[in-house]
Order: structure tokens, then sequence, then C-alpha cells
């Protein structure tokens, strides 16, 4: 009603869409999203009142398109940003050093990071898994889970399964919210960052590795083969091969040379492909798109779901 009310006001609505669909939520199957007949129709209904509708990647917009049956030209396509917020809000008195010391990690231990909101769908137990492999070629390895858990998350369980795979003394917790002014700390402490993502649409975690320059191992799923161009900004996986995850985790791990050039290519990309000016510039002409158009005298109908 609010949305139907501001355009009878004569205003042109726009959106930004981060999800094609809402994220499973407690109690639903792992990596699901709700698309029920109910949901479809009242989104729907809700996105025909805009002008028009940006998602995150090509791939989101095909998704988009089939759900919702918007025309074509009322949604469009833009890069997920790069985080470069966070090395403005960087904490000097945050630092690697600092969270090593608090994590129990030596100096010389090199670490696999899961950043980010610890979620069903982001795979945590494929981690472990997987750790397990590169555990026993590099026993000083470590694995490290910072993020908040959602309410889908089972701590315990995963906690559970790390002594259970006998890794339970190479994993490390920090099941917290992480301040911005962390974030950079954070990243300076990765030798890689982790994405077994069952599926995603698209990670604002993986932005925030990019801008530091981290090397990235990531699930092939929803845009990340748009975000990560493979053996050049990041490798690749398919989503719940443990054998190729821990093979790609342990490559960037053994190959130092790798690392610093995926790093560096994952750096670029945040710099330049994913830059803001970029972003804002195509929201602008879309915006300018719309001014200039005809005004749509009333929404279209939807069907009632049966």
């Amino acid at each position: 009603v609010p949305l139907l009310l501001l355009r009878l006001l004569g205003l042109r609505l726009a959106d930004v869409c981060h999800n094609v669909f809402p994220y499973a939520t407690a109690g639903q199957a792992a990596g699901l999203f709700r698309r029920s007949a109910l949901d479809r129709f009242l989104y729907r209904r809700i996105y025909r009142r805009f002008e028009r509708v940006f998602v995150h990647f090509e791939d989101n917009r095909r998704g988009f398109l089939a759900a919702y049956g918007l025309p074509s030209e009322r949604v469009t396509a833009i890069p997920h940003g790069n985080e470069a917020i966070f090395e403005e809000l960087r904490d000097p008195a945050a630092d690697e050093v600092a969270l090593r010391t608090s994590l129990h990690l030596a100096p010389d231990e090199p670490v696999v990071l899961l950043f980010g909101t610890l979620s069903r769908y982001k795979g945590a137990d494929l981690l472990l898994s997987a750790f397990a492999r590169i555990a026993a070629r590099l026993p000083q390895a470590r694995l490290v889970f910072a993020g908040f858990p959602s309410a889908d998350f089972d701590l315990p369980a995963h906690q559970t399964l790390a002594r259970e795979l006998g890794i339970e003394d190479r994993v490390r917790w920090a099941p917290r919210y992480v301040e911005s002014g962390e974030v950079a700390a954070w990243m300076a402490l990765a030798s890689v960052a982790v994405f077994p993502y069952r599926t995603v649409y698209q990670s604002g975690a993986l932005a925030v590795a990019q801008t530091f320059g981290v090397p990235v191992v990531a699930s092939a799923v929803g845009a990340m083969p748009e975000v990560i161009v493979n053996g050049e900004s990041g490798l690749l996986v398919p989503p719940g091969d443990l054998e190729a995850l821990a093979a790609a985790l342990l490559r960037v791990l053994e190959d130092s040379h790798l690392a610093r050039r995926l790093g560096e290519g994952a750096r670029r990309d945040a710099r330049e492909r994913f830059a803001w000016d970029r972003i804002a510039r195509t929201i602008l002409e879309a915006y300018g798109t719309v001014l200039a158009a005809e005004p749509r005298k009333t929404p279209e109908k939807v069907e009632v779901p049966r």
C-alpha cells in the first residue's frame, strides 16, 4: 500500500535487490530460498511498483526476470561494489598480531578464513571436512571462522564435527559480530579467504576479501563466476566437491607465487571492475532513462496464486 500511494503521488520508484529471494530461515532446508506461490505473488506485486530494479550481476538478473516477469528493460544488472570503506574505518589498535594472540595462533601458522555471518548455506560443515584433508598434509595450517551465527547455524554441532574429524585443535572460532574497525585486521590474518557456499546470489564478504587483496577460493555458484576470474583473481570449485575445495586451498597455501598473484588480481578487480564510480554512472544513466520516459499510468495486473 505505501508503494502504491507513492506511485499515485507521481513518484517514480527504484529499488536495489540484493537477493532475488529471501534467504532460508531457521527450520528450513539448508541453502534453500523461499519460493512458494504466495511468496512469488507478493513479491511480484511489490516489484511491479518500481520503474527500475537493480540486481547484482547478470546471473541474478536472469533469475529475477524469470521469477517476477518484469519487462527486461526495467531490470538493470550492477556489480556489488568494493568494500574500500573498511580501509577508511581501520582501527589502528586492531591488528593481526593482536588477533593471532587472542586466537592462540603462532606467527608462522597459515590461516584459512571463513569470514562473515555464519549461516548453513555457507557450507561451514563442508569446509570442516575439506580442512581435515588439508590438515593431514599441512599440519601447521589453521582454520578460522569469524562472524555472528545466524538463527539457522548450529555452532555446537559444527564444533562437534571438528572434534569428530580430529581437527578440533586446528580450528578457531570467533562467533561474534566483527566491528568495522577490525575488518582490516581480519583480512591481514588470512592466508586465503574461503567461500564454500552451497548456493548464493552474491557475497559482500567476498567483496571485502577482494578489496584487501586476499586470495580467495569459492564455490562456482550464483554470480561467483562473474566476480572471480578463475586462476586470475581467485579459484573456483564445484559446489559441494570436498576434494576440489581441499585441493584449491592447498594450492594457495603451498604456492606463495600463486597466492600473491591471485591476491593482486582480486585487489585490482576491486579497485577497477567493482569501483563505485562506475556503478554510480550505471545507476545515474538508468535514472535518466526512467525520468525521460512517459510515466506508467497504472501498475500492471498480476495473477492471483492458486
